[in-house]
């Protein structure tokens, strides 16, 4: 599989395996920020995600010929969810960068699983956020801190 590197505003410089690494430029991630109807977000628990710490609701490297909004939904794993791009959600985290969607979960449709992640109050995502950053991934951190999940219109429904 092949990943797109970016420059930092996201504009595609070259195609190369995931794991090559590719000196100075970023890999192009499309992340998503999912919202249910009360505007909580929906963050991965450590042990869901693989890391350590908190995550994003979902994150891909996109592919080659993907499109963002194809990536994002191949993040998400449902393509029931409306997802719009993020205002000015590129944020650069280390050697990726990520192109930011959110998404409201549509009344009715069954939460995601417990185990895997919780929704959680923007109050309550800006304090761990503030008290305790190391245990934010720095992609939901930087999401946090630029308020990324409550910036646009389907967000405000």
């Amino acid at each position: 599989m092949l990943a797109e590197y970016t420059d930092e505003r996201g504009r595609l410089l070259l195609i190369a395996p995931p794991e090559a690494g590719a000196g100075p430029l970023v890999r192009k991630m499309a992340g998503v920020l999912l919202l249910d109807g009360r505007r909580r977000l929906w963050v991965r628990r450590p042990a869901a995600n693989g890391e350590e710490r908190w995550d994003i609701s979902a994150a891909t490297p996109v592919r080659p010929g993907e499109s963002l909004g194809e990536a994002a939904a191949r993040a998400l794993g449902t393509p029931k969810i409306e997802l719009a791009e993020v205002p000015d959600g590129v944020i650069r985290c280390g050697e990726e960068v990520f192109i930011f969607f959110y998404g409201v979960l549509p009344a009715g449709m069954p939460d995601r699983p417990e185990e895997a992640g919780v929704f959680l109050d923007q109050d309550e995502v800006r304090g761990l956020a503030g008290e305790v950053p190391d245990l934010l991934t720095p992609a939901l951190l930087h999401a946090v801190r630029a308020g990324l999940a409550w910036k646009g219109p389907l967000s405000r429904r």
